[in-house]
């Protein structure tokens, strides 16, 4: 993968994530769908490097300062991210069952919105980036993979495994992958339960190569 440095102008500091602000990548397509606050500051930090981005929340406010954050990156959306709003919260409180009903209620929106995506469609792969000790992003990020995973450069994939009756057991390659935030020592016991209990999903998927 080359790297060639260009200035790209004077990029606002978001957390330091990324801490090198003029690079640009001549690569394999990648693309990112950012859940929740976390995910979304993350993949928005990440959107510098030039990669196109979804984001997903149920807070009105995180998706109005992520959109402040990609103004300043580009000087017009020109297909550059898209922003789904779930309807019917408000945020989830660090409440993962709460993230994960949101997820349900909006199952056809999202769906839509993914799968008629044609960025994503064409990437080679599809990063979700999220935190697990939280509420939006822990309780969606296993049915976004699922859903991301049913339609992702299929043609990318080896290794597909069948039982007899013709249903897939084993995805074969990847195409789809997890960032993950996870809380540190000294997080609340319900954001580290938040985290357990979604790594054991994750854990599900990583065994079938979904992710």
């Amino acid at each position: 993968m080359g790297i060639i440095i260009r200035n790209i102008g004077n990029l606002n500091n978001l957390e330091g994530f990324l801490h090198r602000e003029e690079i640009d990548i001549d690569h394999f397509n990648i693309a990112y769908i950012g859940i929740g606050q976390a995910g979304g500051k993350i993949a928005s930090d990440i959107s510098r490097f030039g990669y196109y981005g979804v984001y997903i929340n149920t807070c009105e406010q995180d998706l109005t300062d992520i959109e402040e954050v990609l103004k300043s990156i580009y000087d017009t959306n020109d297909d550059n991210y898209k922003i789904i709003r779930l309807k019917g919260y408000d945020g989830a409180s660090k409440d993962r069952s709460t993230g994960l009903k949101a997820i349900k209620d909006n199952k056809e929106l999202i769906q839509k919105e993914l799968l008629t995506d044609k960025k994503l469609h064409d990437a080679d792969f599809v990063w979700i980036v999220c935190s697990l000790g939280g509420g939006t992003g822990c309780g969606a990020v296993s049915t976004i993979a699922q859903i991301v995973n049913s339609f992702i450069r299929p043609d990318k994939r080896i290794r597909v495994k069948r039982d007899k009756g013709g249903n897939i057991i084993n995805y074969g390659k990847s195409t789809t992958g997890i960032i993950a935030a996870i809380p540190d020592d000294n997080s609340s016991p319900k954001m580290k339960l938040n985290a357990a209990e979604a790594l054991e999903e994750l854990k599900v998927l990583q065994s079938k190569n979904i992710i």
